[in-house]
């Protein structure tokens, strides 16, 4: 019971901080007028970086090393890394391979979440701003269903789904603002509210190894 309780109050802090970090940035940005700030070109930057900074979690999610064995140096991954006793809740199989559902949905879900920054990143007239509030919820309910596998238990390939929709959520929601307030400085002062999100998912992931 207590950790139930526990892994609800981790899961509405982000929510929290981030729909008290947008009242904020409404009323600071309400009357802040400024062309730089406004620029496609600024904003695009710092979309650019957080394409970037995705993609460093790429190598720690797939378990990377890299070999060094006679002349040609070579990568392998590890995908099965849970110890015998929870890999049945944590991982799903595929033919005779056992593959981690968290590290391996993580991967495709900053997979397909980049292609999304990407294609906002060259022609954001394709996120209309009619959409932005749709973007937005559909970001939150995509992130409420990744935060779901820690309160309700599921099979495998269904916590695999469930990791895929993390940044593809948060990467809606991030579009969203981006369109509602078309200012560089409010997105900074909303990136602790994704980061919060991740860190988020760091502690209910521990807790819930700690449970098996």
């Amino acid at each position: 019971m207590k950790s139930s309780l526990e892994k609800a109050l981790i899961i509405s802090i982000p929510f929290s901080v981030l729909i008290f970090s947008i009242l904020v940035v409404s009323f600071l940005i309400h009357d802040y007028s400024n062309p730089l700030d406004e620029d496609w070109i600024t904003r695009q930057f710092l979309i650019g970086m957080f394409m970037f900074t995705g993609l460093t979690i790429v190598p720690g999610l797939l378990h990377l090393q890299l070999i060094f064995s006679g002349r040609i140096p070579f990568c392998i991954m590890n995908l099965s890394h849970h110890p015998p006793s929870i890999r049945h809740t944590h991982e799903f199989q595929f033919r005779d391979h056992s593959i981690c559902s968290g590290c391996f949905g993580s991967f495709l879900s900053i997979i397909i979440s980049e292609f999304i920054f990407l294609g906002y990143f060259l022609n954001p007239h394709i996120f209309h701003d009619n959409l932005a509030m749709i973007f937005f919820l559909m970001g939150l309910i995509l992130i409420m269903l990744s935060y779901s596998r820690y309160l309700i238990i599921v099979k495998p390939n269904i916590r695999l789904i469930q990791h895929i929709s993390l940044f593809i959520g948060l990467v809606l929601a991030l579009i969203a603002c981006d369109l509602t307030f078309k200012s560089a400085f409010a997105m900074i002062l909303l990136l602790p509210s994704w980061l919060l999100f991740l860190i988020g998912r760091v502690q209910l992931g521990k807790l819930d190894h700690l449970e098996f």
